[in-house]
């Protein structure tokens, strides 16, 4: 078996790699993590990541060093971030001007501020940095 970097390298994949390498079944990790099936399938297809809660009793589990799991945990989350970031922008963008009535304004002012608070505040930075460079380009002063 060849070695496989870490980075780019997803929870998912980390988990499946060492289902490879260890033969863990999807129940083992149920019972072990005391989790739904659902929710470790969820965890190995990578349409959700575990919680941190729960990162010990993988890693028991898997054979997976934790400091490892952790690295590559904290790499996918930063990934993820950075994809809700870019789709967020890309919504912004499909907004062709912004509305010039002070009702519409506000409205769409509340809409962004609340897409933007589902965001934690080291990525809700970088996203009002990107915009007011994107303002900036565009001649929009605030």
């Amino acid at each position: 078996m060849t070695a496989v970097t870490e980075k780019g390298l997803t929870v998912s994949q980390l988990l499946k790699l060492a289902q490879q390498r260890t033969g863990f079944t999807i129940q083992e990790l149920c019972n072990h993590c005391k989790i739904a099936e659902i929710t470790a399938e969820c965890w190995m297809s990578g349409k959700y990541m575990p919680s941190k809660r729960y990162h010990k009793a993988i890693c028991e589990c898997t054979r997976t060093h934790l400091t490892r799991f952790t690295r590559v945990y904290e790499q996918d989350l930063k990934a993820r971030k950075l994809a809700t970031i870019n789709k967020s922008l890309e919504e912004v963008k499909g907004v062709q001007e912004k509305p010039e009535s002070k009702e519409v304004d506000t409205q769409w002012a509340v809409e962004l501020a609340f897409e933007v608070s589902r965001l934690d505040k080291e990525v809700y930075e970088m996203f009002i940095s990107v915009l007011e460079n994107i303002n900036k380009e565009k001649g929009i002063t605030r």
